[in-house]
């Protein structure tokens, strides 16, 4: 008799482990919700994008990244001429 009713609880356990998993993939089947590449592929293509949009604009942004940087240097050595006019004198 305890062998029925543990055979009865195992086969029921299975087929509630059955039920919950086929439920589950109704429900990613319904919402449209879909596991694995596909978060691979939208980066890849998002790498794809900006490496053609360096390629097409490598001039423009060599000639924006040097005028960012000389505008920088410019600004830099402004403050510290004016810094360096402001400090005391050591006598």
């Amino acid at each position: 008799m305890k062998n029925i009713i543990l055979f009865l609880n195992s086969a029921k356990d299975k087929a509630d482990s059955f039920a919950i998993s086929a439920r589950n993939k109704i429900a990613d089947v319904m919402t449209r919700k879909h596991r694995g590449i596909d978060g691979v592929i939208v980066v890849v293509g998002l790498c794809i994008i900006a490496l053609v949009i360096i390629f097409l604009l490598k001039d423009k942004l060599a000639e924006f990244v040097g005028s960012i940087t000389d505008n920088m240097q410019n600004k830099s050595k402004t403050v510290l001429d004016g810094a360096s006019m402001n400090l005391p004198s050591g006598g």
